[in-house]
C-alpha cells in the first residue's frame, strides 16, 4: 500500500477533537502505514492537550508493534514516547517482556513491559512465539529507563503496560524459553 498522509495538516484539528475521535485518525495513520511521516509530525508540536495524550497512550497500547515497525527507528520512537507520554515519576521496579527468540536475538527488544510475570509469560508462549518461539525476559529497571506506567486502557486489559527505554536498559536477563508457535490458517 501506498504511504499516503491522512490531511492532519500540522495536526491542528486533529488535536484538538474529541479523544474518540482522535483516537480514530491515529487507527487509520496505522492503517495506511503513515507513522514514520507521523512521528516527524508529532515531535515538531510544542504541545498536546490532554485528551490527545490519552488517545495516543491507548492507541500505543492497541498497535505498538505496528507503530514500531512503521516508524523503523527505535531512537527516534523513544524520542517521540517521551516527548508525548506523561512522564513516569515512579521507582525502580522489576518488569517482564514476552519477546519473540528472533528480535532478541537481533537485539531488538520490544518496548512493552509488565510487573505481571505471567502476562509476559503469555506473549512469551503466544503471539511473539510465533516463528522462532518465544523467551521470558526480566529487568531490573531504573526509574530513568522507563517512560511510562500503564494507562487506563491497559489496566483494564490487565496488561500493565510499561513502556521501557531499551536502547538504555543494561541488565536484560532471559529467564525462559518457548517453543515456535505455527499460525494455522
Amino acid at each position: 500500500m501506498e504511504n499516503q498522509s491522512i490531511d492532519l495538516s500540522g495536526l491542528n484539528a486533529y488535536l484538538n477533537r474529541p479523544k474518540d475521535v482522535m483516537l480514530e485518525d491515529m487507527r487509520d495513520v496505522t492503517e495506511t502505514r503513515w507513522w514514520k511521516g507521523e512521528c516527524e509530525t508529532l515531535l515538531r508540536k510544542e504541545s498536546f492537550s490532554p485528551e490527545f495524550i490519552k488517545a495516543f497512550h491507548t492507541h500505543w497500547v492497541e498497535c505498538a508493534r505496528h507503530i514500531r515497525s512503521q516508524v523503523g527507528d527505535d531512537a527516534r520512537l523513544i524520542e517521540l514516547l517521551r516527548y508525548v507520554l506523561p512522564r513516569y515519576d515512579g521507582e525502580d521496579g522489576l518488569l517482564y517482556r514476552g519477546e519473540n527468540m528472533d528480535r532478541f536475538k537481533n537485539n531488538s527488544i520490544g518496548l512493552c513491559w509488565t510487573p505481571d510475570i505471567e502476562v509476559a509469560r503469555m506473549f512469551a508462549r503466544g503471539l511473539n512465539a510465533v516463528n522462532s518461539g518465544g523467551v521470558l525476559l526480566s529487568c531490573a529497571c531504573k526509574k530513568e529507563w522507563i517512560i511510562a506506567s500503564p494507562n487506563a486502557h491497559s489496566n483494564r486489559i490487565g496488561e500493565k503496560e510499561y513502556i521501557v527505554d531499551v536502547l538504555k536498559a543494561s541488565n536484560i536477563e532471559a529467564t525462559e524459553t518457548y517453543k515456535a508457535v505455527e499460525i494455522i490458517q
